[in-house]
């Protein structure tokens, strides 16, 4: 906004203060009118310093006055426009004034702008609330009382919680005595969503037709008449710069709006028990889209790459076919090994499989949780025999958009002292707690992380707190009864370990619990490096929203356990079971191999 004080002196206006200032973001997407209306109410504001309290004449091409007392307060909110009100009319010493763009002090103001010819500014001739009206409704003809020799058909939208305790929403389009025009169930869980498809419908079906529609939705009512037009203009963007739920069917009912010849959107009350035609226009629409929400849709599937789901040894065959002549060579040599029933080619009875259509299994086994090159070519290698597979892992993970955008790119390692070794499983734990990053509408959350530092088996258990409370209910409820008490408990010196509490339990269970020092992450290496692991995992996991992040968490888990350590050469799972984490192409029976964890 842009202003100017005057002063008559000399039998003419002379400029005492010129003012400047940004609108705010809210009044930045409001008409043209409204925004000049805020311009007024913050000019007489910064030229109150200078005025002290007298007499005070505002010019303005706007009505402003006709505004204030006529403007719909869905327009801006109830605080906005009650602080317009006592600005610009509880001071008795303000007087606001119609005027031109030439004449009056706009002259200076324009020469100011450097708006030398008066056509550059808001035209003159205009009437605010028709201007508003305008800006705001879809079609210049929408109305807000009944159409003449019109159809009235009444629209409703439902939500309700199954016995399965999920959301199913209806809509329906209905007109009396007992006339259902369109109902059905909704592939949204919102109750709004449901009342603008209701209300999209109802124009479709009234396409070149005039239509009275009923609605007994605020929400639905104020997008049509009051602010989806702005929000459409503001490309669905709030002040905050969040996203406004439901642009999409925004965007659906203001241009299913324009279809009918003449169209009235009426707001009407709800779950009454009058006996008015109205009344038994809502309830009919209401029962309808109550009925329809319990019908079931057709669920939507996506399609994910994926190995097909024949039957192993036909699937290798059938890939096998399509191998390169080199490849061949390099199942041959030094001999063929061809099964004699099925035609399967293996080499050191691992089927072998073509290049070709090594994505299928590297995307597979590179997993949810996005595992590293290192991991991904070990699990391959356990089960299938690849030709050049390091070289096309290394080509697929680097090709990764998800890995880019999550892995760090950091070669610098810094050595550290060892801990002390264990001999025996969960004898020794590291225990810690990570934050979730949080979602859009929901509080912090975060995980307790427990590593067994003998077999680098993680544990992570959803908490809504990081407290004592919660460590000591996670390590009697679950740790302990599961793996035993522990000998040794490491962790940093926050208080949900320290506290009284956390020293009690291990005082019970004579558990020696250490502490490392402040700052100094290296000192719980495995639990750190374990944090970021499966924060890594679920940021790729979940596109970096985060969004049901516990849904997948025993995925990443599972991938973690089932992954070869690169110090003790065996997954967490082979030490604690004795055997390899069983897949579905583990075929035959499972042999366990002795050795020594340290050699």
């Amino acid at each position: 906004m842009a202003g100017v004080l005057t002063q008559e002196h000399g039998g003419r206006l002379r400029p005492v203060a010129f003012f400047s200032k940004i609108l705010p973001v809210t009044v930045q997407g409001m008409p043209a009118c409204l925004r000049a209306l805020a311009a007024c109410a913050m000019a007489v504001s910064m030229a109150s310093q200078y005025t002290l309290g007298y007499e005070t004449h505002l010019h303005t091409t706007h009505d402003v006055l006709s505004l204030l007392k006529g403007i719909h307060t869905q327009h801006m909110s109830s605080q906005r426009f009650s602080g317009y009100e006592v600005t610009l009319l509880s001071n008795p010493a303000l007087h606001i004034e119609y005027s031109s763009s030439v004449s009056g002090p706009a002259p200076i103001l324009n020469a100011l702008l450097g708006l030398k010819n008066p056509s550059d500014t808001i035209p003159l001739e205009h009437d605010c609330a028709l201007s508003i009206e305008s800006e705001t409704a879809p079609r210049p003809d929408l109305m807000s009382t009944t159409v003449p020799d019109a159809d009235v058909v009444f629209v409703d939208g439902s939500c309700t919680r199954r016995n399965d305790n999920t959301y199913h929403a209806g809509y329906a389009v209905v007109q009396l005595p007992d006339t259902v025009l369109e109902s059905g169930p909704v592939p949204y869980q919102s109750a709004q969503a449901a009342e603008l498809i209701a209300l999209t419908r109802a124009c479709r079906l009234y396409a070149g037709r005039p239509v009275t529609i009923y609605t007994d939705s605020k929400y639905a009512y104020g997008v049509v008449h009051d602010h989806g037009t702005i929000w459409e203009k503001r490309g669905f963007v709030a002040a905050d710069g969040k996203k406004i739920s439901h642009s999409t069917l925004v965007t659906d009912l203001l241009a299913s709006i324009l279809m009918p010849s003449q169209i009235a959107v009426l707001h009407c009350r709800a779950h009454t028990r009058a006996s008015d035609p109205i009344a038994k226009g809502n309830h009919l629409a209401d029962q309808a889209a109550k009925r329809a929400a319990q019908q079931d849709i057709a669920k939507l599937v996506m399609p994910v790459l994926r190995p097909p789901t024949m039957d192993g040894d036909q699937l290798f065959c059938t890939l096998q076919k399509y191998a390169t002549t080199e490849e061949l060579k390099d199942w041959c040599y030094p001999i063929l090994q061809k099964n004699s029933n099925t035609g399967l080619i293996t080499k050191n009875g691992k089927p072998c499989i073509p290049q070709s259509s090594a994505s299928l299994f590297i995307d597979h086994f590179h997993g949810v949780g996005h595992n590293s090159i290192a991991t991904t070519i070990t699990l391959l290698s356990q089960h299938f025999y690849i030709q050049n597979l390091r070289s096309l892992v290394r080509d697929y993970v680097s090709r990764c958009i998800i890995c880019l955008r999550n892995y760090p790119n950091n070669p610098h390692k810094v050595d550290h002292q060892h801990l002390d070794y264990p001999t025996t499983p969960f004898t020794h734990l590291q225990i810690d707690f990570t934050h979730i990053p949080r979602t859009e509408g929901k509080r912090q959350e975060y995980a307790l992380v427990i590593v067994d530092m003998f077999s680098r088996w993680p544990e992570v258990f959803p908490t809504k707190a990081e407290d004592a409370k919660t460590v000591v209910r996670i390590l009697t409820r679950e740790i302990i009864p599961q793996w035993g008490v522990p000998l040794q408990l490491n962790s940093d010196k926050g208080t949900a370990f320290t506290s009284r509490v956390s020293k009690s339990l291990v005082r019970a269970l004579q558990v020696e619990w250490k502490y490392h020092i402040p700052w100094h992450p290296q000192s719980s290496g495995l639990v750190e490096r374990m944090n970021r692991s499966v924060k890594d995992r679920l940021r790729k996991a979940t596109g970096g929203t985060f969004k049901k992040w516990k849904l997948v968490l025993p995925i990443i888990l599972a991938e973690i356990r089932m992954a070869v350590n690169r110090n003790t050469g065996y997954s967490p799972f082979e030490i604690l079971m004795g055997r390899p984490f069983p897949l579905p192409w583990s075929t035959g029976r499972l042999t366990v191999e002795t050795g020594d964890l340290g050699s």
